[in-house]
């Protein structure tokens, strides 16, 4: 399982203040055992 969170970098004023960009998103990935690379590409309904 893959869960990416993303935010715009700034260190939110108060614990109440949300800085995400889209809400978590999660996704099943099988890597294979030697290094690799992958490109995610989360859903555009999901950016703000």
């Amino acid at each position: 399982m893959v869960t990416i969170i993303a935010t715009d970098g700034s260190q939110p004023e108060s614990p109440d203040v949300d800085n995400s960009l889209f809400p978590p998103y999660q996704t099943k990935l099988d890597l294979p055992a030697e290094n690799s690379e992958h490109d995610f590409e989360v859903p555009r309904l999901l950016v703000r």
